[in-house]
């Protein structure tokens, strides 16, 4: 792919064409995985991927996490977050983003 870090939720390759998905991806070099959606995999499904997974694969789930949640996926095994609409969707007065970032900011503190 010619990058040290590629987001996607779906890729077209050859490989993931085929079906392998996200085995495919660590086999093309990928050392980081995106795990989506993450309200529906949850933390039960993030520790199962860390168990199979090679060591020192990053997880980083996507979807549903939230300020209070975020501890959780920590403990389970994830190395950062996607975070989108539970910093902005459409109709939140734009005066609530930075508090929301805070939150976010101050939780991922508190597992370091």
């Amino acid at each position: 792919m010619g990058s040290m870090h590629t987001t996607t939720p779906a890729t077209q390759s050859r490989l993931s064409r085929r079906g392998f998905g996200r085995l495919a991806a660590l086999a093309a070099g990928a050392t980081q995985l995106k795990l989506f959606p993450a309200e529906v995999i949850g933390t039960a499904g993030l520790k199962a991927f860390v168990s199979v997974l090679p060591a020192g694969t990053a997880l980083w789930p996507v979807g549903g996490i939230t300020a209070d949640s975020l501890a959780g996926w920590v403990r389970a095994g994830a190395a950062g977050f996607g975070i989108g609409s539970q910093l902005f969707r459409p109709g939140l007065p734009v005066a609530e983003i930075p508090a929301a970032a805070r939150d976010f900011v101050a939780a991922w503190r508190a597992t370091r």
